[in-house]
This record gives structure tokens, sequence and C-alpha cells, in this order.
């Protein structure tokens, strides 16, 4: 087998942009005679093992395609369906001349139990939470009639419009587009749109009671992917209109990209201990019927009766 150290290794490990970053250690790739897996996905799974283990780390590069076809004794067709896969899935990210690196993990939003805001999922994601604030503008209604309605606003009401991109340990997860009703917060500090928005509102005063919740695929504008960095993605996006009491107030539109969110939730058995009891192990061995089987078996049967006609 041909390890990963090779001549084109040092060349490429000194064009790397951070020189804080390790390259992959350099090892002689082993096969195995037991897996009969496509080669592409042997690979991936290469790779995917070491960053879930920790071997690889966030900023580690990945050799070159060229390294990889040597060390696999693969074309680099099968390379790039393997390196596909593995920026799919959300384990590297690849850049045109820059190569291939180890991102961070995905933001898991756990739904069903109560609303929690996007820093603070990103937090229980074990990240840093960010936020960047692209553009802020007061608008009218009549500029967006659709969220106007939404908001219970008329034509010339007024409406805080702004919009965030959201980072995990630096790294873009979502842009968020918001519009807040003026009625309930006719000011906004626009230097506390750099954090977190709802600790903004907590220290107003402002407590948001109840919220509407949907999810939907879509595709990326032009601007989303320059902003985001990533061309070959679908977005998730979650619209939430909230309340304060009955009034809405806030519409947001999260758009996450596709490969860095995962949604999560925990579902409990409620068992009636009057319907399922534990099976019992009888005198014969076999085990006894449960109270709702014994209730469904049938009995013993009946003599047959003699239909035949009298003689």
């Amino acid at each position: 087998m041909i390890s990963l150290a090779d001549p084109g290794a040092a060349a490429a490990a000194a064009a790397r942009p951070d020189e804080t970053r390790r390259h992959a250690p350099a090892r002689k790739v082993k096969e195995s005679p037991v897996k009969k897996l496509p080669k592409y996905l042997e690979i991936e799974q290469y790779f995917s093992k070491k960053i879930e283990s920790g071997e690889l780390e966030y900023g580690d590069r990945i050799p070159t395609e060229q390294e990889l076809c040597d060390a696999f004794g693969v074309s680099r067709m099968t390379i790039n369906k393997a390196l596909t896969q593995l920026a799919d899935k959300g384990y590297i990210k690849r850049g045109r001349g820059l190569g291939s690196f180890v991102i961070n993990r995905n933001l898991v939003k756990k739904v069903g139990r109560g609303p929690k805001s996007m820093t603070q999922d990103i937090v229980n994601s074990g990240m840093k939470p960010g936020s960047k604030l692209l553009s802020y503008q007061v608008i009218r209604g009549s500029e967006n009639p659709f969220i106007a309605r939404k908001l219970g606003l008329g034509a010339d009401d007024y409406m805080h419009y702004f919009v965030r991109l959201r980072t995990g340990d630096d790294q873009p997860i979502a842009i968020s587009y918001t519009y807040i009703s003026f009625r309930l917060l006719p000011e906004i500090s626009v230097a506390a749109l750099e954090g977190s928005f709802n600790e903004y509102l907590t220290r107003r005063g402002i407590v948001r009671s109840h919220l509407r919740s949907e999810f939907a695929a879509t595709l990326p504008t032009p601007e989303q992917r320059e902003i985001l960095g990533y061309d070959n993605f679908a977005l998730l996006k979650q619209n939430l209109l909230w309340y304060v009491g009955e009034v809405p107030f806030e519409f947001t539109s999260h758009c996450f990209l596709g490969n860095r969110f995962s949604l999560s939730r925990d579902l409990d058995l409620v068992v009636d201990s009057d319907l399922y009891e534990e099976y019992l192990e009888g005198d014969d061995g076999r085990p006894k019927l449960t109270k709702v089987e014994a209730e469904a078996a049938p009995g013993p049967a009946e003599p047959k009766k003699d239909t035949a006609p009298a003689t």
C-alpha cells in the first residue's frame, strides 16, 4: 500500500491557509478483506470515523485528490465521489483551489419540548454562537403586504426588518430574516442585533408567549450561496410567527444550511399496566398469556352437535 506521506503532500501542506491547522496523519491505508463496500464508501468511512473520533479536528486539511488516488489505488472519480459524500454529510468543506478541510459539527434542534432560541440551540450543540448583522431598515407594510398581514399591520404601519448571518464556532449555519412590529417595539438597538435578540427582548421586558412554526425545503438564491459560502446544498426554511399575548409581534424565517442542520425529537411511550403485563413462565416452561391475550384467546372447544337427521 502507498503511504499518504508522498512528495506531493509536502507541497500541499505548505499551501494550507492556516499554519496552526494540522495535516491529516500520514499513514498507510489498510484494506480489510472482509469489507465488500464500494471503494468510495470505504474511503468515506475511513475519514468520517477519524473525524467522529476526534483524530481529525476542525480545520485539519484532507489530503489532495491526487494524494488520495495514490494512497487508495483508485481513480480520481472515486475519490471525488467519496469527498462529495463527506461534504454532503457535513464532515468537510471543499473549496476550489484551497482543498478540503474538516468543519464543525451540525446544529441539532430538538422539537416538541418548548421553543428555544437559535442561540441556545447552537450552545446545546456544543458550539459557540455568533450573529453578524447583514442589513437593517425600517419599512412600511405596503413594502411587504404578506408579512404585514401576518403581523396584523396595515399598509402605512411600520416594521423593523433585519437580516443576520448565524454561525456556530464562526462557521455559517443559517441566514435569519426578521420582521418586528412597531406596535410593541418602536425602537431597536442595532448593536444588540449582533448578539442574542431573545436576550435583548428579555432586557426590554418583552416576553414572547407562543408561536406558530412550519418547515419547508428550498433552494438557495445566488445571494444566499454567496453569504453562506456553499453552492450545492438545499436549505431548510423555518418560518416562525411569534406572539406577545394574543398580539402577533415577530415573523422570522431561518434558512438553515441543509448539510449543517438536523431535527431531533424524543418520544415517550405510555404503557398501560392493566393491559400489558409481563410475561411469566408457566409450569410447562412456556410463557403464560398476558391479560390481553388471555381475554382474546378462544375458550375450550365445545363438543360438536350431531346434526344428522333423526331416523
